[in-house]
């Protein structure tokens, strides 16, 4: 970075800082971490901001970008972010009085001409497809004597964006030369890293916010994820590739499992909460669909369930995907299935999302498209129906309808997941958020508020869309959690808690089938004591550290560790074939699937089996028999009392 610069740009934030009106809540609070980080001349100039959906990263982004007065490049993920960030730079409750001959595009949706001008505007905004091409032409670059090729200044927008091999380097490139600020809502991928580790050379984030705190802030409103477990795998067992998410082909074999969507259509008509007093039917909800066909098919199911149901000029849901034109368009008239379908205006991608925030579509069915950036303050239902292990992707979706509401001041949000039986590895929102219901109090004073205003009459959808009875619908708060802390084991993510579960109640909870897979489970009936079972777990008792790797190309199981200090704790452990076998030369055989394997090559054989890359992590019972019979309440007062109970 040019000499003098860093220590320039901090005096104008501070000035800002000082004189500011236009921030709210936690926002100043993220520039002054951003002047505190950039204070430390041994921080270097680049580094990110993870802040939830809804709490205003992009007018923290734009009111700090305009304050420092230097030129610089906004960079966006898709076309339609880079002309929603324009608005906002011209809204006039920003005050940021920037002139908006200043402010370039350049993305795919522009002229020639435009994108050539856009170049050398003070303030240009363009999307990371154009930012990786245009710094190969060299029409942006990291060299400060290249002039209006360089910016001071670079703001990537949802940073997570750039971990790919082709973009990341280029980003890289401008580390040492410029400021460059990373914003995001969602920091992790599927693979452990986050983006501080990936494009950021290792660095922390400069501010953190989560999702609990932005509630307990006020800031974004509470919310409640509920689970639908749904029993109809036919047996079929479904994992994804450690470190990624699920494929296109999984997905759609997942969303195309019976009576999934029609759940979602009677949730929607019928479903109301006895804890809150909120009835989902005529909320403003978002469907994320499994690709552009699903999303189709599951908008005419409820045009077809609903009609009748609202008024004429209201539209129970519409698909819209990335393919969705932006305007309007003329549709002559043609015969569709043998009947005639006379000439009409078909609504574009900005009627669609102005008819749905002004409540004239009910219900947005949708294909991978407002994931992000996407501004909708009433819609208070999400319906995941896309199975996903990706953290960013499940953050980002269940975040669309965490913002506050206009309409509805009290908004109070619900995330539904489904857990599909026989998918291992799905994420559901509420482990992203650390909890399945946040902000003490809120479900009592929302029932306060409504009383039984939205408990409706309930309505009986046509016979083909029937509630399915292989569905189960969890609500209650305590059970959520208790799903909640089992797929947090699971997913290697150590919990603290007094509380005993096995194994094999984590895979019941989690709907993952056991039968005909029987886990690893060393029978020896007669141990006498839990310092016998501690025993084959020396090496690993009690240190966190050693029990989790970076890889998931090992066996997983949760046990229980006695830490020195005497508290209980349950932790995820995944053992070597050493240990197995120290293990079955001191307690017998290991069985394994549907025989015991009693020599060596034998369980070398099942070992390599179960190891295989190809197979996502299986949950392997390490229990011994008479612990995982205790009862976890129980458990917990004799842990209290004298140590665990022997079964």
């Amino acid at each position: 970075m040019q000499e003098g610069l860093r220590e320039q740009l901090v005096q104008r934030l501070k000035g800002n800082l000082a004189g500011q009106n236009s921030l709210r809540d936690k926002q100043p609070v993220v520039q002054q971490d951003i002047i505190n980080y950039l204070d430390n001349p041994d921080n270097p100039t680049y580094g990110y901001i993870k802040r939830p959906t809804g709490t205003g990263k992009t007018v923290s982004f734009l009111n700090a970008a305009v304050a420092m007065g230097e030129r610089t490049l906004i960079v966006v993920p898709r076309n339609f972010l880079a002309t929603d960030t324009k608005k906002e730079m011209l809204k006039a409750a920003y005050n940021l009085k920037v002139d908006p001959n200043n402010i370039g595009i350049y993305d795919s949706d522009q002229s020639d001409a435009d994108c050539a001008a856009a170049l050398h505007k003070k303030y240009l905004i363009t999307t990371y497809s154009s930012f990786s091409s245009l710094t190969k032409q060299g029409k942006i670059s990291p060299d400060p004597n290249k002039g209006d090729a360089y910016f001071p200044v670079i703001m990537l927008d949802e940073v997570h964006h750039t971990r790919g091999d082709v973009i990341r380097p280029r980003i890289d490139a401008f580390l040492d030369e410029s400021l460059v600020l990373g914003w995001t809502a969602s920091d992790t991928f599927s693979n452990g890293t986050n983006v501080g580790d990936e494009v950021f050379r290792g660095r922390k984030p400069i501010h953190v916010t989560s999702i609990r705190d932005a509630i307990e802030g006020n800031e974004i409103c509470s919310f409640k994820n509920i689970l639908v477990r749904n029993k109809t795998g036919s047996g079929q067992k479904i994992t994804h590739f450690p470190g990624q998410n699920f494929n296109d082909e999984q997905i759609e074999s997942i969303v195309n499992r019976p009576g999934r969507d029609e759940q979602a259509l009677n949730m929607y008509a019928n479903y109301f909460d006895e804890d809150t007093g909120i009835g989902f039917r005529g909320k403003s909800a978002i469907c994320y669909c499994g690709g552009i066909e699903h999303a189709k098919r599951l908008a005419n199911k409820f045009n077809s369930a609903f009609k009748g149901v609202f008024p004429d000029d209201i539209t129970p849901a519409v698909a819209i995907s990335g393919k969705t034109p932006v305007k309007d368009r003329w549709v002559e008239g043609q015969n569709v299935d043998g009947n005639w379908v006379e000439a009409h205006w078909v609504d574009g991608r900005e009627t669609i999302l102005r008819k749905y925030k002004e409540g004239k579509i009910k219900v947005l069915c949708n294909a991978d498209l407002l994931i992000e950036g996407f501004d909708a303050p009433d819609a208070s239902v999400c319906f995941m129906l896309a199975p996903t292990a990706s953290p960013i992707v499940c953050e980002q979706t269940g975040g669309r309808v965490l913002r506050k509401g206009i309409l509805d001041r009290d908004k109070f949000a619900y995330i539904v997941n489904m857990m599909d039986e026989g998918v291992e590895g799905e994420l559901f929102f509420g482990k992203i958020a650390g909890a399945m219901q946040i902000k003490a109090g809120e479900m009592e004073r929302q029932k306060q508020l409504r009383g039984d205003r939205e408990r409706f009459d309930p309505i009986t959808l046509p016979a083909n869309f029937a509630p399915p009875r292989n569905m189960e619908i969890i609500s209650k708060v305590d059970e959520l959690e208790t799903i909640r802390t089992a797929q947090q084991i699971l997913l290697n993510l150590p919990d603290k808690t007094a509380e005993w579960i096995s194994v094999g109640e984590l895979c019941k909870l989690l709907n993952m089938r056991t039968d005909g897979e029987k886990t690893f489970s060393p029978q020896k009936a007669d141990m006498a004591s839990l310092s016998d079972n501690m025993r084959a777990f020396t090496p690993f008792n009690g240190d966190i550290a050693k029990l989790t790797l970076p890889n998931n190309e090992t066996i997983v199981s949760a046990w229980r560790a006695i830490k020195p200090s005497g508290k209980p704790q349950l932790c995820l452990q995944r053992p070597s074939e050493a240990m197995l076998q120290y293990m079955q030369d001191n307690y017998g055989a290991i069985d394994v699937a549907r025989g015991p394997w009693k020599t060596k090559p034998d369980l070398k054989r099942a070992l390599s089996k179960r190891i295989s890359l190809n197979e996502a992590p299986r949950v392997f019972d390490l229990f011994w028999e008479q612990y995982s019979r205790g009862v976890r309440s129980e458990a917990k007062i004799q842990q209290q009392k004298s140590g665990p109970d022997k079964g």
